[in-house]
Formats: structure tokens, C-alpha cells, sequence
């Protein structure tokens, strides 16, 4: 317990996340893994984010344990962003120039987030825009490859619902909001489009990676709905090893 605990409060859980739904997407997508490369860079990128949403967020408040692990290791956080700069950059050459131009695509999406956050009136969509940009940067090494062909939309649909489903259940848990409404709606419709989803695409093994990581959020919401228990969130986000192992064996 205490191991995964470290791992939440360092984000590495997310960074093991993404890189999994990204080797996810292109196994089912392209028919191919991801070069290693690919993979530390977007595991470098997602990571170095999340440390500097962080630092951003501790500039305004403290509000949990996360967040005050984060503010007692600042330095040592704002070396480890350096090193992640330092190891995108060295990798870029290895990267195609496709994924490249996407990147910095998102990289200028990120910037403009954190501009509006700033702003009262867009606060409130903070986690809508965070599944967006989270979702299309797990997303990207595939899509450099299939452009927005249907079948890649849809699992888009699926994985931004997801991580929209994640944001705002811990959201509601982290403001002690009394309103059960919102997560109630993103529960419904998220399992209402993974079903639709599995009858449309017939292949149940990719939907049951998806139903299995929506199935553990609903047992936090349902049974365990603490703050202390993000970390089971982010870990449902590994589910799709069991689909990578299978592909491997």
C-alpha cells in the first residue's frame, strides 16, 4: 500500500497510465508497439506536467497530502522537471517529425489551460479540459498514424470519458461537494457510451479493459469514496496491461 501511495504522490501511477493506454491505442489502431523512445517521451512529458500542475496549484493553496508532499520536496521536484526537460530534449531527434509538431500543438493547448484556469469563469471546466489534453496526448502516437479515422474516435470518446469520470469523482471528493448530481451524470453517460461502444465494436476484450477501469471508479464512488483512495483510481488507468500481455504472449 504505502509503495503505491509514494507512487501517487510522485504521479509516477499516471505517467505508468498513459503510457499503457498509449501502447493500448496503437497496438489496436496501427497493429504495432510504440519505439521505446516514443514511449519515455511521452512518459517524460505527461510526467513533467503533472509536477508542474503541482507547483502551479501549491502557489494558490495546499489542500491535501498530495499537494504538501509536493510543497515540502519543491527543489527536488523542480530539479526532477529539469531532468525530464533535459531527457525530452536529448530524445526529440529519435521522435518522428509528425509527433513532433502534434506535441507542440498540445504543448501551446497546455499554456493556454493554465492561462484560463486563471480566469473565474473557466475554473469550473478545469477537469473537462484536462481530459482533453491528457486524452490527446496518450492518444498521439497513434493518431500520428491514423489521422481521425472513425474507429480512432471512438476509443478518443472512450478514454476522454474516462478520464473526465476520474477527474470528477476525486473533484467532488476534494471540495466535499453534497451534490452527488454531476458524478452521477458522468457515471451514467460514460457507461451508458462503453456499452454502446461494446455492442458496436463486438470485441469484448478491449471493452472489458474499459469496463474494468469504469467498474473500479464506481466501487470508489460506491463503497470507498474517500480522498486517501485516488491512488485506486489512477491505478484502474493501468488495465490495459492485462490486454498488452495478451498481445505480448
Amino acid at each position: 500500500m504505502r509503495f503505491f501511495k509514494v507512487l501517487h504522490f510522485l504521479s509516477l501511477d499516471v505517467v505508468f497510465g498513459a503510457i499503457l493506454y498509449a501502447c493500448f491505442f496503437q497496438i489496436i489502431l496501427v497493429h504495432s508497439w510504440p519505439s521505446y523512445s516514443e514511449c519515455i517521451v511521452l512518459g517524460c512529458a505527461v510526467w513533467f506536467m503533472y509536477l508542474l500542475d503541482r507547483w502551479i496549484d501549491n502557489r494558490r493553496v495546499v489542500r491535501d497530502d498530495l499537494h504538501r508532499f509536493h510543497l515540502r520536496y519543491k527543489r527536488w521536484m523542480q530539479v526532477l522537471m529539469l531532468v525530464l526537460l533535459a531527457c525530452i530534449v536529448y530524445l526529440l531527434p529519435k521522435i518522428p517529425f509528425v509527433e513532433i509538431k502534434f506535441g507542440f500543438a498540445l504543448g501551446v493547448g497546455m499554456l493556454v489551460y493554465w492561462i484560463l484556469i486563471q480566469i473565474p469563469l473557466f475554473f469550473p471546466c478545469k477537469e473537462v479540459f484536462t481530459a482533453t489534453l491528457y486524452t490527446s496526448g496518450v492518444s498521439l502516437i497513434a493518431f500520428s498514424h491514423t489521422g481521425f479515422i472513425f474507429s480512432f474516435v471512438t476509443l478518443w470518446i472512450g478514454l476522454f470519458l474516462l478520464v473526465l469520470l476520474n477527474l470528477g469523482l476525486f473533484s467532488w471528493l476534494e471540495y466535499n461537494s453534497n451534490s452527488r448530481r454531476p458524478v452521477n451524470i458522468l457515471f451514467i453517460v460514460s457507461g451508458a457510451y462503453l456499452l454502446g461502444y461494446s455492442f458496436y465494436s463486438q470485441d469484448w476484450f478491449i471493452c472489458a479493459i474499459f469496463l474494468g477501469t469504469w467498474g473500479i471508479h464506481g466501487w470508489i464512488y460506491y463503497f470507498r469514496a474517500r480522498l486517501a483512495n485516488r491512488w485506486l483510481g489512477e491505478i484502474a488507468f493501468f488495465s490495459p496491461l492485462i490486454y498488452l500481455l495478451y498481445d505480448l504472449f
